[in-house]
């Protein structure tokens, strides 16, 4: 049967800055008592009371008097007092579960808890029940969004972007997700990195974007595409391909050098990894009457200026990065330096 020594402040305080003044650090001290530091921690700040045992050898280890003890406990008379007085306060709180006055308080709490879709006291989450949405041009931009940064695990669907250069986009997802879905997101950002992720923790969205043709997991593993029922109508392939370029695509400038002088012209590129999603994009693109380039760095380019043009009036960005960057850079268009 384990004894615990109730020890006085000022001799406790003594006590162990001496052990400790002969140690090296407590995290050294603490495996040759076979405890945790934190435990031993805990011991020192008076926290617990500590096995009196331990006290003695470590009284005769390093050669420090015993403290004075005001009271040795059992402890498993510890445990019971220190069960009645959390006892006491839960009956406080919540009434005796013995009666029914108790039970009705009980059961109310529990149905609040519910509604919360949380219970705090042990991190349980109901199922979050979401819209469903009717196939629109919004949705199929959702897809594209999440074919390029976009993530799915047996829990949870988010996008991760980047914190600065895309923060008025990440309203716009945040708001895209609750108008589609009912669901109010929550932004997380990368400690370390400038990026926030966008989620959404829900098992029904998860399936529902699975029923969608997504995938959970690693993205290029699973070779992913754009869903045939979005290409199968051009206004949903085309606000697919929006969603996929205002992520995982970028609008620069092009500078050359003609007989001395200097020309500056608009590039798109929309970057994907994916095989079967790059062809597709391609193709698509192609079937659109542009004429993309590829390269062997999985880009895909429209270069020539009337596309570029083009590309912005029919398909179009959500992205206000991208749209104020096609601003700026149609001023040096052209231009002759």
């Amino acid at each position: 049967m384990i004894q615990r020594a109730s020890i006085e402040d000022i001799s406790r305080k003594e006590f162990f800055d001496k052990i400790l003044a002969r140690g090296k650090s407590w995290s050294d001290i603490a495996p040759a008592y076979g405890v945790h530091v934190r435990t031993l921690r805990d011991w020192v700040r008076g926290r617990y009371l500590p096995p009196l045992d331990l006290i003695q050898r470590m009284s005769g280890d390093y050669s420090v008097p015993l403290p004075s003890i005001i009271e040795i406990k059992d402890e498993t008379e510890q445990k019971r007092f220190a069960g009645k007085i959390g006892a006491r306060k839960r009956y406080a709180a919540h009434g005796n579960p013995g009666t029914a006055e108790g039970r009705s308080r009980g059961g109310r709490s529990t149905v609040t808890k519910y509604d919360r879709h949380l219970i705090p006291q042990n991190g349980f989450q109901l199922r979050r029940e979401i819209s469903k949405p009717k196939t629109s041009r919004q949705l199929a931009e959702f897809v594209g969004i999440c074919l390029g940064d976009g993530g799915i695990t047996k829990y949870q669907v988010s996008v991760t972007l980047g914190s600065e250069v895309d923060a008025e986009y990440v309203l716009f997802v945040e708001k895209l997700i609750q108008q589609l879905f009912g669901l109010r997101p929550i932004l997380l950002k990368h400690k370390g990195a400038k990026a926030v992720s966008v989620v959404v923790s829900s098992v029904a969205l998860v399936e529902y974007m699975q029923s969608l043709g997504l995938l959970r997991g690693h993205k290029i593993n699973n070779h992913i595409n754009v869903p045939l029922w979005v290409q199968q109508k051009n206004d949903l392939l085309k606000a697919c391909i929006r969603g996929l370029f205002d992520t995982d695509g970028c609008v620069y400038i092009d500078r050359q050098v003609r007989s001395g002088r200097v020309y500056y012209y608009i590039g798109i590129t929309i970057t994907s990894y994916a095989e079967r999603l790059y062809a597709t994009i391609l193709k698509s693109l192609e079937d659109f009457g542009y004429h993309p380039t590829s390269s062997s760095r999985n880009n895909i380019v429209l270069r020539r200026q009337d596309e570029i043009d083009r590309f912005f009036a029919d398909i179009g960005s959500s992205n206000p990065k991208h749209l104020a960057r096609y601003k700026k850079f149609a001023v040096l268009r052209g231009g002759v330096a």
